[in-house]
């Protein structure tokens, strides 16, 4: 894989990166949190290439979905907000043809890898209806 911090340094964050450190278990994307000297966190994913073949088009199509939905919320929590890099896109290709995106950390957010009641899996499809109702 290639060197995170190389990677963070091609995004637009506010302030440099101090700490780096894998999130969740990657089941089809590598995902890092990023802290940075302000205090600010960013999510950082290596898509898989395997399951995204096109990276820059899924980047690309998520940042026009996400530009739209924002025109339909006041909640900024409801959509996720993309990182830019510093050449204007909201992908990086690496060296080895990984693309990378990068976006607003959220806290206070669980991801569930799996259901262990009812209760969370009512939860999650409440959350992912509510996400997709714009």
């Amino acid at each position: 894989m290639a060197d995170i911090n190389k990677i963070v340094a091609k995004f637009c964050t506010d302030s440099k990166a101090i700490s780096i450190a894998p999130c969740g278990n990657g089941l089809v994307n590598h995902t890092f949190v990023v802290d940075t000297e302000s205090g600010t966190r960013y999510l950082l994913q290596a898509i898989n290439k395997n399951v995204f073949p096109n990276g820059a088009e899924l980047v690309n199509n998520i940042y026009k979905i996400t530009s739209f939905l924002k025109t339909k919320t006041d909640d900024p929590r409801s959509v996720i907000t993309l990182v830019p890099t510093k050449s204007d896109r909201y992908y990086h290709m690496d060296g080895e043809g990984v693309f990378w995106r990068m976006s607003d950390y959220l806290d206070d957010v669980v991801c569930l890898e799996r259901f262990d009641s009812l209760e969370e899996f009512e939860q999650c499809a409440f959350g992912f209806g509510n996400f997709n109702g714009h």
